[in-house]
């Protein structure tokens, strides 16, 4: 029988859309066609709106029976609410007649669906139960359990239903947690409403003392009668005591019970209700218990008590080891002033009553032994009263009433430490480093899969979304569902493997409808290996999880206002995502699935304005030419993913680091909480297996049914764990050795004594000559010593600097011992008994030989600095200058030349293992020892200042002629003998034509600079990408008011940073003429200040990760102009020190480059590594730093914190080695 015609009818004949005619017809006009479209368009629409139409219809009358029925189903509630005994008796009577005979199964013989709501209110008018029962709806994760049991109940009293039938009719309604607490009952109770109801409320939590205190806290609410109060009280105390089933005296016990828990201690309360009692009776024999097992042999109370100061408090702080330093220092007994001198700090002791106290100012604390501390911080922190504070607050807390040494440390560790502020801690952790996935070029190789939803429920009753993406061509396929179980995800993937063939992966999270047998029944049949995600990281399916929030964007502006349609859509929003390039491959899932790009709307649109038509090809050409862009497409494609994948692994990667466990350490875990997803809360600590991968790691979680499970790395933290207290103490490791200066410290190898000048590039004629003048007793290593001078430090108090020695390992006090023996025989230091004390630092050099330093710093604190002036760079190196023959003279450890004033001996004191010394002489790091030795030089050259000058220990001779010169020579040789002084003969150049002065090369009558003041900026190499030509920018931009015509020079270059520009810059002749025009303005007058040594310098330093860089500064009329420029690149070794190594590197190193232009005065140095201004108060075990800062004590500087904002000088010159 033929088929009727239908319109757009598929067998109609078909002209095409793109408007092709069959030869011999006549070619319509494009503007029909387009007519002719857009009304079978329309027609379509209007088609679709009848259809949404009738649908919502259908729905409003369906809503409007339920909720008719509901309104009779509520006054059916009320009119059997107000049934006496009698009529309710009567009711069953009646009942039983009306339905004589019922079925086995418990329902009656016309059981189904009511067609009729009136009928079943008219019975019950009559006083009959309803005949059809309703359907009530199940528990949804909205609801409220009690309510939700209690209409349940009152639905089932209406019906009236047999009781022992109420738990078969309640598991069907029953969801998530409900359903799960029926599942472990056991199968005897689950037949037993009562017992299901209590395991349901038990696993929400909810318990006769969960009853209590809502009776206890309930509050009137606005608008509330008198009468909905009482109500609400009887129905919670109801729920608390169960009048109906409790005799007055299980009555009168629960009372006295909860009266008993309100009275004792809060510990022990929690301790009986673990216990869950009973009765009063009970609850009073377990606390019974509690304190017996608690007591001792001392006497103990259950509750609250106000315990006095035990009498021997006083005998256990002397007995104390850690408080024996506070007992030296006690300054006041009883009232009664001592002669122990008073501390550093604030801090003196006193005793009163015969307890030890610390007085800070006004405020006294008692001096806590050890045996205390950990109740005390216990108390401090962690009870509901201390309300668990952050470490400050706590500090605060307890440091206001108790003090112990290490207590800062003790405290910190113990908050860092505990339980309960690490799972309730902020929930954010460093992330991991980000981990690319493998690049997939073959399509549908690799697939990843997830369900969104449920949305709103569409009118073909569809609530889920089947996403799947193909992870090489980024084709997104979608199905709704009506449920997303297992079967429903199988079918799904079997219609998709009819069309794109079957993948090899499947990547999904950790879903059960994904991970089910069915599935893996599938997978296993197909050949398909199912790859999961670790929980709750849905990154690792990061495609899919991007292409859901594009999909549901895109559904949110189509859909209807019901949201009913949306399933209507998807088709449409699938082929407007396929058709557009993708982001990371550069192409649209269609060209790299296809080989080309699909006809869409808009190729019909230009198909009918385009006259011209493609020409044909034959099969075989097509498929090569295919095949041909679909290798170059593929290739491309996985050069753009590369490409993409490393940009968003450079971005991710700026806030990441590396964060590593190990097996069997303790870590918590970040999970979402019972209530809710979106609510994520610590847990643990739990105990880590093993590592699995780069970012993941397998807990042994021994409170979970699955005992071992795998997470990410961005869930776990370092569980913390509170150390045993220990006694920290400064060591001493091995270290690379800098530039530091050596000529300082003591001298650890003996030497053939006798002049070892070089003398070779003198004639044998002048080397005979000069021979004589170099007496061996002047020419030798070991230093001399003069009567000239004596240096004295002048204190700005007269309280003694006593500090803790830090410890010695026991492998360098061999070493020690000998360096001490050394200095003995060279008279260097003395046995000393002075209440004075530094402390040692040993640092161990590359020959395996030691760098004895000491650290002076608080004696340099409370010592007057020395004003005596330096000589001017400037005019020395222009007297040396002019002259033909130079020589250049360096004491032999020139500071211990000079003899220590008696008086100040004693401030010098050290300690070692071997007993307490002192020194003779002048040691290096004291705060006024450079003034102190250019006074002497100056002493001793006074009347050879024609031809000789000394900055500080580097002594230089100057001549016109050879003859002169040998006179100049020998006078000044004879000074220094004179004044007891010894040269170093490997550090001196004699009768030179040429040598290196501080910081200039000298001779020939020229003066050159040794250090490249603007070598920094010349050797600035050319930028290649943006980021550093913004650096360099910056760097010039900063002076950009001494370089004339600025803006009009950079232009060039500025045009290059703009966000529309290539990363990679496209360098002209153009852009390197502006490049060098602003590198020689920069480097020349007025920018680069020549110094003045009348006005303080200021440094600034910075480092970075390949690099140093400094630039030495001077203000010159309120503006700040360079003097010089320094960079360098960092040593291999170098680059493996941490960030504040690196920061004390550059500092050390910029200082003592530019140590002519510093060393004694004042100068601010300023660096945008915050820690490096408390450099000064170092306690540190690095002796790397230590070293580095004694090196400096001979300069006066103050450190300075400068934003990295501002510090753009420093920071751009550190990174011009960047690759």
């Amino acid at each position: 029988m033929p088929r009727p015609a239908k319109k757009n009818d598929q067998e109609e004949p078909d002209e095409g859309p793109s408007g092709a005619c069959a030869p011999g017809t006549r070619t319509e006009k494009p503007e029909d066609k387009l007519d002719e479209l857009a009304g079978l368009v329309k027609s379509l629409m209007q088609a679709q709106v009848e259809r949404d139409q009738q649908r919502e219809k259908e729905s409003s009358r369906q809503e409007q029976r339920w909720r008719r029925m509901q309104h009779q189903v509520s006054q059916i509630q009320q009119q059997v609410g107000m049934m006496t005994d009698e009529q309710r008796t009567e009711l069953d009577t009646m009942e039983e007649s009306y339905h004589p005979q019922r079925r086995d199964d418990g329902r009656d013989d016309n059981d189904g669906d009511f067609d009729d709501p009136d009928e079943m209110m008219s019975q019950a008018s009559g006083g009959y139960r309803p005949q059809r029962d309703p359907k009530l709806l199940p528990l949804s994760p909205d609801d409220d359990i009690e309510h939700f049991l209690t209409t349940f109940e009152r639905m089932a009293r209406v019906c009236h239903w047999p009781k022992d039938g109420w738990a078969v009719r309640l598991v069907p309604l029953l969801t998530g947690k409900a359903r799960s607490a029926y599942v472990l009952m056991d199968v005897k109770d689950s037949e037993k409403y009562d017992k299901v109801r209590a395991a349901i409320l038990a696993k929400y939590e909810i318990t006769p003392d969960t009853y209590r205190r809502r009776f206890r806290s309930l509050k009137i609410e606005p608008g509330e009668t008198p009468q909905e109060l009482y109500v609400r009280l009887k129905d919670l105390f109801c729920k608390w005591v169960k009048p109906e089933k409790a005799t007055v005296k299980e009555l009168s016990e629960t009372i006295i019970l909860e009266q008993f828990l309100r009275m004792v201690h809060p510990e022990l309360e929690i301790w009986i209700r673990e216990h869950d009692p009973g009765t009063a009776e009970e609850a009073a024999r377990l606390a019974e218990v509690f304190t017996s097992a608690r007591r001792g042999s001392r006497a103990a109370t259950f509750g609250w008590e106000n315990r006095q100061a035990q009498s021997n408090l006083s005998t256990l702080q002397k007995q104390d080891g850690t408080l024996k330093q506070w007992f030296e220092k006690v300054t006041e007994v009883e009232g009664v002033q001592q002669n122990n001198p008073s501390c550093l700090d604030d801090a003196t002791y006193i005793v009163e009553n015969g307890l030890l106290y610390q007085r800070n100012g006004k405020t006294k604390t008692l001096a806590l032994p050890q045996q205390f501390r950990q109740r005390v911080m216990e108390m401090g922190h962690s009870i509901p009263w201390a309300g668990h504070m952050a470490f400050q607050k706590t500090l605060n807390r307890i440091g206001s009433r108790f003090a112990w040494p290490g207590m800062y440390t003790q405290v910190s560790q113990f908050c860092a430490s505990c339980e309960v502020c690490q799972l309730t801690s902020a929930k954010g952790v460093t992330r991991a480093h980000l981990q690319s996935l493998p690049i997939i070029d073959t399509p549908f190789e690799r697939i990843g899969m997830d369900i969104v939803g449920p949305l709103e429920k569409s009118s073909s009753g569809h609530r889920y979304i089947l996403v799947l993406c193909d992870y090489a061509t980024r084709y997104p396929e979608a199905f709704p569902l009506r449920s997303f179980k297992a079967r429903q995800v199988a079918d799904c993937l079997l219609h998709l493997f009819s069309r794109v063939g079957i993948p090899k992966e499947i990547l999904t999270d950790c879903g059960t409808n994904f991970l089910s047998k069915l599935l893996q029944q599938v997978y296993q049949v197909l050949g398909v290996k199912g790859i999961k995600t670790t929980p709750y990281h849905p990154q690792t399916d990061g495609l899919v999880e991007r292409y859901n929030r594009t999909l549901k964007s895109m559904l949110r502006k189509f859909v209807s206002h019901t949201g009913a349609d949306w399933d209507r859509w998807l088709p449409y929003l699938l082929f407007a995502y396929r058709e557009v390039p993708q982001a990371s491959t550069g192409f649209s899932p269609f060209e790299l699935l296809y080989g080309r790009q699909v006809r869409g709307p808009l190729d019909l649109l230009r198909d009918y304005w385009e006259s011209s038509k493609p020409e044909g090809e034959n099969v075989v050409a097509y498929v090569v030419k295919m095949r041909e862009r679909l290798e170059e497409m593929t290739a491309l494609a996985h050069e753009h993913m590369a490409s993409a994948q490393q940009n968003q692994k450079a971005w991710y990667d700026r806030k990441a680091r590396e964060r590593v466990f190990e097996p069997g350490q303790k870590v918590l875990l970040l999970l979402p909480t019972s209530e809710s997803k979106l609510l994520t809360k610590w847990h643990g600590p739990y105990e880590v297996s093993k590592r699995v991968g780069k970012v993941t790691y397998e807990l042994f979680m021994p409170d979970k049914v699955k005992k071992y499970q795998t997470f990410h790395v961005n869930l776990l933290k370092e569980f913390q764990v509170c150390p045993e207290p220990v006694h920290q103490q400064l060591l001493v490791r091995a270290v690379q050795e800098e530039d530091t200066v050596a000529k300082f410290f003591p001298v650890t190898t003996t030497a053939a004594e006798g002049p070892e000048v070089d003398l070779s590039h003198l004639s044998l004629t002048q080397q005979a000559e000069v021979k004589p003048l170099l007496d061996p007793e002047l020419f030798r290593e070991t230093p001399g010593f003069t009567s000239l001078v004596q240096h004295k430090i002048r204190l700005k108090g007269d309280a003694p600097v006593r500090q803790k020695s830090y410890r010695i390992p026991e492998r360098l006090i061999p070493l020690l011992q000998k360096e001490i023996k050394l200095m003995m025989e060279l008279g260097i230091i003395e046995v000393s008994c002075s209440e004075w004390c530094s402390p040692i630092v040993l640092v161990p050099k590359k020959d395996g030989s030691l760098r004895f330093c000491i650290d002076f710093r608080y004696l340099n604190a409370v010592s007057n600095f020395d004003p005596y002036p330096m000589p001017r760079i400037d005019d020395l190196v222009e007297r040396v200058g002019r002259a033909q023959y130079i020589t250049t003279l360096d004491l032999s450890k020139g500071y211990w030349q000079v003899a220590l004033a008696p008086e100040a001996r004693e401030m010098t004191a050290f300690r070692t293992p071997f007993g307490m010394y002192q020194f003779k002489v002048m040691p290096f790091g004291l705060q006024g020892a450079p003034a102190t030795f250019q006074r002497l030089m100056d002493h001793v050259l006074r009347d050879l200042s024609d031809f000789a000058a000394a900055y500080l220990d580097d002594v230089v001779i100057f001549s016109q002629s050879w003859e002169m010169h040998k006179v100049h020579l020998q006078q000044v040789l004879q000074k220094l003998q004179a004044a007891g002084l010894t040269i170093n003969p490997h550090k001196c150049a004699v009768a030179q034509r040429e040598v290196e002065y501080l910081g200039y090369i000298i001779g020939f009558g020229q003066i050159k600079p040794q250090l490249g003041k603007v070598e920094a900026i010349k050797s600035f190499p050319v930028p290649t990408t943006k980021r550093k030509l913004r650096g360099f920018l910056g760097l010039v931009g900063w002076y950009r008011k001494f370089v004339p015509h600025f803006a009009d020079r950079a232009v060039v270059l500025n045009d290059l940073t703009k966000a529309s520009a290539p990363s990679r810059v496209h360098w002209t002749d153009k852009c390197d003429r502006a490049f060098r025009d602003l590198k020689e303005a920069i480097c020349t007058y007025p920018v680069l200040q020549s110094p003045d040594f009348e006005k303080p310098f200021i440094l600034q330093t910075d480092a970075s990760g390949v690099g140093l860089g400094a630039v030495l500064l001077q203000e010159v009329e309120g503006e700040r102009r360079p003097v010089v420029f320094l960079s360098r690149k960092l040593l291999d070794r170098e680059t493996r020190y941490s960030t504040v190594e690196k920061e004390c590197l550059a500092m050390k190193w910029a200082i003592d480059t530019l140590r002519y232009y510093l060393l004694g005065r004042h100068f601010f140095l300023e660096t945008d590594h915050r820690a490096l201004q408390w450099l000064h108060r170092m306690r540190d075990a690095n002796m790397r730093i230590a070293g580095w800062y004694l090196a400096l004590q001979p300069y006066d500087f103050t450190v300075n914190y400068r934003s990295g904002k501002s510090n753009v000088v420093a920071d751009c010159l550190s990174r011009m080695s960047e690759d």
